[in-house]
């Protein structure tokens, strides 16, 4: 639901309520998506099926790695080039074009 100017001016119980359900209905997900992220996987706290079988718990924390590499595409430093004293960019740029 967006909220707009015009509907801060209408809020109602009703509105409100909805704004708090829909919150309420997000932070089950949020939080999962945290322990994931965290590397808090459910396989870590999966119980053993049989007395003697393995309990193999693996885990590849692929959550991390996407969040941690769009947030150095979004956030970080842009590569930069320079080139050796001497060597202007025209330079450069006419000897590759």
């Amino acid at each position: 639901m967006i909220v707009d100017a015009e509907t801060v001016k209408e809020v109602d119980g009703r509105i409100l309520g909805k704004l708090i359900n829909k919150r309420a209905e997000d932070t089950a997900r949020l939080i999962k998506l945290k322990d994931y992220y965290l590397g808090k996987h459910d396989v870590l706290y999966r119980r053993p099926k049989g007395k003697g079988l393995p309990n193999n718990k693996t885990v590849c924390n692929h959550a991390k790695y996407i969040v941690d590499m769009t947030q150095g595409y979004l956030l970080g430093a842009p590569i930069a080039y320079s080139a050796a004293d001497g060597i202007g960019y025209r330079t450069v740029k006419e000897r590759i074009f």
